[in-house]
């Protein structure tokens, strides 16, 4: 059954790993009304991001804000991210501070925004990119 209320999940500090993020991005693949997605602390890698990357690229999701603080998304999630970023047309917020992300991490985002015209906030705080990573 499906839900079509549901607007908002915080889902932060509650130990998802990759293998929780199946159900939501089953849910997000589904038409469900889901706008905001926090899952902050949990422990979430390259494998999760790679799921739920795969499920922001439905045409009929409509999330705007995710944020994955302080996870391990890597320059590999990055990459995941990147990708799904040149044809997402709901997502505005990004959050991805304290995630292993470094240079080429942030290159790969950087060049996926040339093609993504709706995201209004990329935030990468407290990842080491340094001056090449923001070029």
């Amino acid at each position: 059954r499906e839900n079509r209320a549901l607007e908002e999940l915080k889902a932060n500090n509650l130990g998802f790993e990759d293998a929780g993020l199946d159900c939501i991005s089953e849910a997000l693949t589904h038409g469900c009304r889901l706008r905001r997605l926090e899952l902050r602390q949990n422990r979430i890698t390259f494998a999760g991001v790679q799921v739920l990357a795969q499920a922001l690229t439905n045409p009929g999701c409509a999330l705007q804000h995710l944020e994955l603080q302080g996870n391990d998304v890597g320059c590999a999630g990055c990459t995941c991210l990147a990708e799904m970023l040149k044809g997402n047309n709901s997502l505005e917020y990004l959050g991805l501070q304290q995630n292993n992300i470094g240079v080429n991490g942030a290159v790969s985002l950087g060049t996926a925004l040339v093609a993504n015209s709706r995201l209004e906030e990329l935030d990468l705080g407290r990842n080491v990119v340094g001056v090449a990573g923001c070029g």
